[in-house]
């Protein structure tokens, strides 16, 4: 078998006596979703069988609180890399970005998202915070880390579980015919193939780098308005996915499974004494 297409043609049997049970029967699947594509199918899914814990599972109820993150970051300004970009879009359509050009300033961002991110959920406790792979969480741990700053109020969101990782919901969830699990490839089943308000300069998360590197050059301010549309695009199309998702749940649970959600976590104030160890 070297092609997609030749495991599509492959006996399943065969496949499984090579590969073990669960994995043949994932990827010929898979291959499977993807050569209907090619062939003019369009895009198209299939629902895993749900597990405890996993997959569409993982969903909390959504909540009007609910807010969707997205960090666009530096890895070669300053010596550790800078998240230049904190963007925050919320059920309203609103969205909030925090900038910075400096470690003094990286500082600040993160002091400024995470004490809206407690504000919020102090007003909404069933609230979540949504992104999309692991890359926000772990930004957050390392900027209050390494800025030794707001590392309390982090440690409540993160023991009362109000980060929800939208790609862990992908990938346990849901098989699509595309060749990756990429935000960008998911969008298709959403939005279809066009990003709207984007510049075709700051079309990914390397291009933004690019044109970040580009502005500490020229200080064009039209740069940093690109990349904020960009970001813009990124939590709106995370907000999007959620409720796509939210209907293939619903989807599954109309062919008779029954679905739980998480428990939720709560709010507790965050004391002096914490906030200063």
């Amino acid at each position: 078998i070297r092609t997609v297409a030749g495991l599509v043609a492959a006996d399943l049997d065969d496949v499984t006596q090579v590969l073990g049970r669960t994995v043949g029967e994932r990827l010929h699947q898979q291959a499977r979703l993807q050569v209907f594509e090619r062939e003019g199918g369009g895009p198209a899914y299939e629902l895993l069988p749900p597990e405890a814990g996993k997959g569409l599972l993982r969903l909390p109820e959504p909540d009007a609180g609910d807010v969707y993150l997205d960090f666009e970051g530096d890895p070669f300004a300053d010596a550790a890399g800078r998240e230049y970009l904190a963007g925050l879009w919320d059920r309203g359509g609103s969205f909030t970005t925090w900038w910075a050009h400096s470690p003094a300033e990286e500082k600040a961002l993160i002091e400024g998202l995470i004490d809206e991110l407690m504000r919020r959920w102090a007003a909404s406790p069933s609230m979540h915070i949504y992104h999309y792979a692991a890359y926000e969480r772990t930004k957050l741990q390392a900027l209050t880390a390494r800025h030794a700053t707001r590392e309390a109020e982090l440690d409540q969101i993160l023991r009362a579980e109000l980060l929800v990782d939208l790609y862990a919901v992908v990938r346990q969830g849901v098989r699509i015919s595309k060749p990756s699990y990429s935000i960008k490839k998911l969008e298709d089943f959403y939005w279809g193939q066009v990003r709207h308000g984007v510049d075709a300069e700051v079309a990914d998360a390397l291009s933004s780098v690019v044109e970040y590197e580009r502005w500490i050059v020229d200080q064009d301010p039209q740069i940093l308005e690109r990349i904020a549309a960009y970001n813009r695009e990124d939590v709106r199309s995370t907000h999007d996915l959620h409720a796509w998702l939210e209907e293939r749940r619903s989807e599954l649970a109309a062919v008779g499974y029954e679905l739980d959600r998480p428990q939720l976590g709560r709010v507790e104030e965050v004391t002096e004494a914490e906030r200063a160890e």
